[in-house]
């Protein structure tokens, strides 16, 4: 250990070994590494290192072991590697069979994150860390949300009770829409980046999904024309706030995306909805091909390029 080369060599090693697909060597090096150089910077991006290997051969339950140890000892580790080991053990726990205790230990994460955040401790990738896993809890709310309709009685029923189904189906509506918009919230409000943006896109779904139901409920067949027609406009009262919550929304996710020069499935997803929804203020992108030129004298003209963009 006392060579001068011997730091790097066995670090040098150690990657190596992941390399040639040697896992398990590659892990007893990083050890040695650790063991014979606990003061170098390094140490605790190793230790990360090791888990990551332990989870990409896919050994679960092992990673989950060493995630846990690596947590539990916060001493002299950054808040945002403490944060990765936390959503790492749970991701680690859930592809154990272990989804009950990884919720829980979410939960836990979530509750430190708030702890940590009110006390002014300064977090970066622990944010992002934090509403990813915000966003998975949060999840089965929102199916549950976009499931719900105002389809009225499956069978011939007496007005009465026909009052009573779309009454219930139009409180669970409501009930939904309020649950996923109080968790998606908070995620926004931690300030992620590429989650937020994800939040924001998912609210949007859930507004559209609200705004398409009122103006797809159930229309009781006693009514008059006059009420038919008074009834469609109280429904479309109740969509079309809904339909500009969709828009602002993506609006803001599509800020959201540029602030972050950041372009995935949630950016064309905002955009697409926003073509729909508001065709006049947001038209599709369209895409544009150059005139094709095969001689070396050509140039391109000022209106090609117009044609491209």
């Amino acid at each position: 250990k006392d060579h001068k080369s011997a730091k790097e060599s066995i670090y040098s090693a150690a990657l190596f070994r992941n390399a040639l697909e040697d896992p398990k060597q590659s892990i007893v090096n990083y050890k040695v590494f650790i063991t014979t150089f606990p003061s170098d910077e390094r140490v605790n991006d190793v230790k990360i290192a090791i888990g990551k290997i332990l989870e990409e051969h896919q050994k679960w339950p092992e990673a989950a072991k060493f995630y846990l140890g690596y947590f539990s000892k916060p001493e002299g580790k950054s808040v945002d590697s403490l944060f990765f080991a936390k959503l790492h053990y749970g991701l680690a726990l859930e592809q154990s069979g272990q989804s009950s205790k990884a919720d829980a230990h979410y939960t836990k994460m979530i509750a430190d994150f708030n702890a940590a955040k009110a006390s002014g401790v300064k977090m970066e990738l622990a944010v992002e860390f934090t509403a990813q896993v915000m966003l998975k809890k949060a999840g089965p709310k929102l199916d549950r949300a976009l499931t719900s309709t105002l389809s009225g009685p499956s069978s011939p029923v007496s007005p009465a009770q026909e009052q009573k189904i779309i009454k219930e189906q139009l409180a669970n509506l409501k009930k939904g829409q309020l649950e996923v918009e109080g968790e998606y919230l908070k995620i926004i409000q931690t300030g992620a980046g590429e989650y937020g943006l994800s939040a924001l896109v998912d609210l949007g779904r859930l507004y559209e999904h609200v705004a398409y139901t009122f103006r797809n409920a159930y229309v009781p067949p006693n009514l008059t024309t006059e009420q038919i027609e008074f009834y469609k406009m109280n429904l479309e009262d109740k969509a079309f706030p809904n339909e500009e919550k969709a828009v602002q929304a993506y609006t803001q996710a599509l800020g959201k995306s540029y602030e972050l020069n950041l372009y995935n499935e949630n950016t064309a997803r905002a955009v697409r909805q926003l073509a729909e929804i508001r065709p006049a203020i947001y038209p599709n992108l369209e895409e544009g091909l150059l005139t094709p030129r095969y001689t070396s004298s050509a140039t391109v003209s000022g209106s090609d390029f117009e044609t491209a963009m």
